[in-house]
């Protein structure tokens, strides 16, 4: 299952924010015994719309659309930028790094 939510504004239907949602299902695990854990990626809005609560709205509806699917736990990226909107939603610093490998 995967979400991608768009925001809009005014009578030209700009895009002005977006986030992606993605649903796995994994082992039992403390927290999320059913074994679904939501993943959330590139959560943006534009500069110019930000300050307006896109963003907490963006969440909100991507924290139902979670709910609604039973997912138990949620993973977000992060960026250094976003970490204080994020621990005020909710979200634990686990103390895990991302290590990424390109392959050619």
């Amino acid at each position: 299952n995967v979400l991608i939510q768009v925001g809009q504004y005014d009578e030209d239907a700009k895009i002005c924010s977006c986030v992606i949602g993605i649903i796995d299902s994994r082992a039992p695990m403390v927290g999320a015994l059913n074994g679904r854990v939501g993943w959330g990626q590139s959560l943006v809005v534009s500069k110019d719309r930000r300050g307006l609560g896109i963003a907490e709205a963006m969440m909100d509806a991507f924290h139902n659309w979670f709910k609604e699917n039973n997912v138990q736990k949620i993973v977000v990226q992060s960026s250094k930028m976003a970490e204080e909107f994020n621990r005020k939603r909710g979200y634990l610093q686990t103390g895990e790094q991302l290590l990424f490998k390109t392959i050619e």
